[in-house]
């Protein structure tokens, strides 16, 4: 029992550090996951969390880089033509406009985040440390193998604008973060990771007006990778 908590807290000085709504969103994935874990534990598997070195943490899938800001973890090509809203969600998501899947939870994604001191825009209700919040943007890459090359590129390029023709520009990504509201159902399927169309309920979205237009963004066809392609979804601190 005590191998298994010390997995979990890693180091108490560093937690220490952490602000409020990181501590809850710890505290949120400890409450659902720490169960499970426990059976696993008991049948031999992994831990939830744990430290890879003085650098890394992996989180299930998620590796968490503390040097270079950055997480990584793995999804799948789901769409290779169409119109889509959503870059990134889960598998049992709104995966008939989405261009990548992935296993992992939304409660994951916005852990991993939070724990590299990422800032989302959408406030605690009645915390009034977040009143006046000032949300950090990311990049999106994508990184695959052919062969023995990987090859890794900003997931801008496997999107085309409809009415220029071509990929989309480079942008950035807002940290929206989960809304947290009271009953709300935090694993959700159908709360999406990452969208080029403005929904509040995202993780991350398009950082840019053109998320205002529902019908802009397609798959790029000339840039696309077959459905099923296993690749990296790799998440990074925009240097300003």
């Amino acid at each position: 029992m005590m191998l298994i908590y010390k997995t979990y807290f890693i180091r108490i000085k560093e937690l220490l550090t952490y602000s409020f709504i990181e501590i809850l969103f710890i505290s949120l994935l400890l409450m659902i996951f720490i169960p499970s874990s426990l059976k696993s534990q008991q049948e031999g598997s992994n831990p939830v969390i744990e430290e890879i070195n003085d650098s890394l943490i992996r989180l299930n899938k998620i590796v968490i880089n503390k040097n270079n800001k950055s997480i990584s973890f793995p999804a799948k090509i789901n769409m290779s033509k169409g119109l889509i809203e959503v870059v990134l969600c889960k598998t049992q998501g709104k995966t008939h406009e989405s261009l990548l899947t992935t296993q992992i939870s939304q409660i994951e994604l916005q852990t991993a985040l939070l724990l590299l001191g990422f800032n989302p825009i959408n406030k605690i209700p009645g915390d009034e440390n977040t009143e006046t919040n000032n949300p950090d943007s990311v990049l999106v890459f994508i990184e695959w193998k052919e062969g023995k090359n990987t090859n890794t590129e900003r997931v801008e390029k496997f999107i085309r604008n409809k009415i220029t023709g071509f990929e989309m520009k480079p942008n950035t990504w807002l940290f929206r973060g989960l809304l947290l509201q009271e009953n709300a159902n935090l694993n959700n399927d159908e709360i999406s990771m990452i969208v080029t169309y403005f929904d509040p309920h995202a993780i991350i979205e398009l950082n840019s007006p053109d998320k205002n237009d529902d019908r802009l963004f397609y798959v790029n066809e000339n840039y696309c990778l077959p459905v099923e392609t296993e690749v990296e979804v790799i998440i990074k601190e925009f240097d300003k």
